[in-house]
């Protein structure tokens, strides 16, 4: 909260950095924050980085990896009293370069950049409340969007996607017991827009289909989910919980669509085989269903099929085991 970054006597105060890296550039932010009321405060901070292409291990430029950076981010929260709390923030984070045509692949030498820009805006709520010592609430909510656009000016010209999710998180934490509880409820709806932004003179010819410009995508998720935590003996710790996932997917432009669910379970312990040593074993399991694609490759060639009749959601088993040893500001672990 901002209001952690003060002394008690303390009403506001400010940070300024500025960096320099010899591979190759410079970042610099100003933050200022200070108390509203009580233990409620409000800070803001803006950052921004200025970067060459830089040298790999070998020395050699990596190409297409140039660009200015800026953050912008708000924030307002703390205690309120009686139990409540609250923060409300929103960050906007802007990038400019000239890349490749596929950011995730290297680009070769001689190979031509395109101007990019890309931008994140995201707004988030958060709401606690303390019933008592041993009950409390948590709601989350948040409304994220992101975009970027590269010009591809030698054939189709500029391309754009958008991204946008927005959903919440409601969650009940409990003691009971030997038993720390927590169930709760998610939902998240997501959509994807891809559209050419040139001239269709120059885009048509390029296009899979030249009457189609512009493709979406939309989908969401409706989590519910369950945990125990549950101090068997002074000695032993057992956890354990249960999701269930429902996912939907529409394909807007092209018709059509898949929908998943199914649960995930998880199991694990913590025994201290003295004060100093802890054995943890734990298995989850992991699911997820079709979401939308990715803003670039939703594009599909007439007469092709755009999802495959034989798509599965994922499901990922996953088992760990370890020990650690702690002892004063010591600590190893295997």
């Amino acid at each position: 909260d901002p209001v952690d970054l003060l002394r008690n006597d303390q009403q506001f105060g400010a940070m300024a950095r500025l960096g320099w890296m010899s591979n190759a550039g410079e970042r610099y932010s100003l933050t200022g924050y200070g108390r509203l009321f009580g233990d409620v405060g409000v800070m803001a901070s803006y950052v921004r980085s200025d970067r060459d292409a830089f040298e790999d291990g070998n020395g050699d430029t990596v190409i297409g990896t140039a660009a200015e950076q800026e953050l912008l981010f708000v924030k307002v929260g703390g205690e309120i009293g009686q139990g409540h709390r609250f923060t409300v923030s929103y960050e906007q984070r802007q990038e400019s370069g000239s890349f490749g045509q596929r950011p995730n692949w290297p680009v070769l030498a001689g190979a031509l950049l395109f101007p990019g820009e890309a931008q994140r805006t995201t707004l988030t709520a958060n709401y606690g409340y303390d019933f008592s010592d041993i009950l409390s609430l948590e709601l989350t909510a948040y409304d994220t969007e992101t975009y970027f656009q590269q010009d591809r000016y030698d054939r189709w010209g500029l391309y754009g996607a958008t991204i946008q999710s927005r959903g919440g998180d409601a969650r009940l934490t409990g003691i009971y017991g030997a038993h720390d509880l927590t169930a709760g409820v998610e939902y998240r709806t997501d959509e994807v827009v891809s559209e050419y932004l040139a001239d269709p003179a120059v885009w048509q010819p390029w296009a899979w289909d030249p009457a189609v410009g512009r493709v979406q995508e939309s989908g969401d998720l409706f989590g519910a989910y369950v945990q125990d935590h549950w101090q068997a003996t002074d000695r032993l710790l057992i956890s354990g919980g249960v999701r269930y996932d429902a996912y939907d997917l529409s394909l807007d432009t092209y018709g059509g669509g898949t929908d998943s669910n199914g649960f995930s379970f998880n199991l694990g312990a913590n025994f201290d085989i003295t004060p100093e040593l802890t054995l943890n074993i734990g298995w989850a399991e992991a699911f997820r269903g079709k979401e939308i694609g990715d803003g670039f490759t939703i594009e599909t060639r007439p007469g092709r099929i755009s999802l495959s009749p034989t798509l599965r959601p994922e499901r990922v088993d996953n088992f760990e085991a370890g020990l650690t040893w702690q002892r004063d500001n010591l600590r190893l672990s295997a």
